[in-house]
């Protein structure tokens, strides 16, 4: 009979590939529950309306969330300098990408902007602490 031990040496390690889809199901189901506890509070503080602009300040941080996770993903098996550069160059795409899509969002549609800035940080938080968890993960086992 197999024993716990034998089974963690013969278990096969996790790709990138399938770290970056299990991110990608954690931001999911991040976005999933910040729509669920903000919708009621939005709603009640900046009215009916309000609820689009949520969903759109969330989709901003889930949107630039993704275009940061491409160098991580890219980056494969490549030499340490250039792992580190891929890390930085991730952040540095996160923020463009969260400040360009939110200011194209913000003067470029008529959604509550309070709430649409509101929710877009408040998941931006909660979207880089799933991608922070991940890179650290695919660090301590080599893979970045």
């Amino acid at each position: 009979m197999p024993t716990l031990e034998s089974a963690m040496m013969t278990a096969q390690p996790r790709s990138a590939t399938a770290d970056f889809a299990r991110w990608a199901v954690t931001s999911l189901a991040i976005a999933a529950g910040l729509v669920a506890v903000g919708w009621i509070p939005t709603q009640k503080v900046a009215g009916p309306e309000a609820w689009t602009a949520m969903v759109a300040g969330i989709g901003v941080s889930l949107i630039a969330s993704i275009v940061g996770a491409l160098p991580l993903l890219a980056v494969g098996q490549k030499p340490p300098a250039q792992r580190h550069t891929a890390i930085l160059t991730a952040m540095a795409l996160r923020v463009a990408a969260t400040l360009g899509l939110l200011l194209a969002v913000v003067f470029g549609s008529e959604l509550a902007r309070k709430p649409l800035v509101l929710w877009a940080g408040i998941s931006y938080l909660g979207f880089l602490f799933a991608e922070t968890l991940t890179t650290v993960r695919q660090i301590q086992t080599g893979k970045l």
